[in-house]
């Protein structure tokens, strides 16, 4: 089961975008791995710039 934490600045990226985001990586490891979509999980961290 792929787990992918991504971490991105905080106010840079907005819903739609975070959106497309996990399709697409979602999407690149089913490319890589068939039949591993429903299992695969995506996180978005939102971090402070500076942090």
């Amino acid at each position: 089961m792929p787990l992918i934490n991504v971490k991105l600045i905080e106010n840079v990226f907005d819903s739609a975008q975070k959106a497309e985001l996990i399709a697409k990586l979602t999407d690149t490891v089913e490319s890589i791995y068939p039949g591993l979509r429903d299992v695969t999980f995506i996180t978005i961290d939102d971090v402070h710039e500076g942090d």
